[in-house]
């Protein structure tokens, strides 16, 4: 479906005498005479047509009580609990990593960004990390799906 401006701009290019100046950054200039002359074919833009019925909406929202799964606040935030629990042992194990890279890092005569040491545990504390971003998004995209509150996973 083509729009309207679209429409009206075509039938006002497609006439004689269409844009009889233009502006200085080389935009065609409409005059009233131009919409004059393509006033009766106004209609072939859409600028007439009807949007479609919107369905009436209800009184009152309905009251939201459990999701669909059947699971409650309880249920996810026991899940949520579970995987900050996780989160955090992954958190402590890339943390522990991170201590360590930077110990040797202040040892005299170790390369601090080239050493094969730092550098496996530097990827292992990345690793690590990205785990525990991944846990948390599941649970969120789960408990999203399941229909949960957000307040639920706090």
């Amino acid at each position: 479906m083509t729009s309207p401006k679209l429409c009206l701009l075509a039938l006002l290019g497609a006439g004689a005498g269409a844009a009889s100046a233009s502006a200085p950054d080389g935009a065609p200039v409409y005059t009233n005479a131009d919409l004059e002359r393509v006033h009766e074919r106004r209609a072939e833009t859409g600028v007439l047509s009807e949007p479609p019925a919107t369905p009436a909406s209800p009184a009152a929202p309905a009251r939201r009580e459990e999701p669909p799964t059947g699971r409650g606040e309880e249920y996810w935030r026991d899940q949520a609990e579970r995987v900050q629990d996780r989160v955090a042992e992954l958190a402590e194990r890339a943390a522990a990593l991170r201590a360590r890279v930077a110990e040797k890092r202040r040892r005299p005569g170790v390369l601090p960004y080239s050493d094969p040491q730092i550098r496996a545990w530097t990827e292992q504390a990345e690793r690590l990390e990205a785990r525990a971003r991944q846990v948390e998004e599941r649970l969120h995209d789960r408990a999203r799906r399941a229909g949960a509150l957000p307040g639920w996973l706090r």
